[in-house]
């Protein structure tokens, strides 16, 4: 699937494709699935908490900045960045 596709899939398919594909999507997928306007807090958690995805700083500042992301999970990748 294409990063725009990510971009404009609606709620539902989003957490399908995020559920089928979670453990193989590369740092540009799950960058273009937190850019799409259909996110949920329940998305940005399984994000977050997989390693290899949350490994990646850009992943780690997506979620951080993003306002579906739970609190819980931006207070503990916020430690992590580079920010003065």
């Amino acid at each position: 699937m294409s990063l725009h596709q990510l971009k404009s899939l609606s709620r539902d398919h989003l957490a399908d494709f995020l559920a089928d594909n979670l453990a193989h999507l590369n740092e540009d997928e799950a960058l273009a699935v937190l850019e799409n306007p259909h996110i949920t807090p329940k998305v940005c958690q399984a994000i977050a908490q997989n390693q290899r995805l949350a490994a990646f700083y850009s992943v780690r500042v997506k979620l951080v900045a993003h306002r579906q992301t739970p609190q819980a999970h931006a207070i503990k990748l916020v430690h992590y960045l580079y920010w003065p």
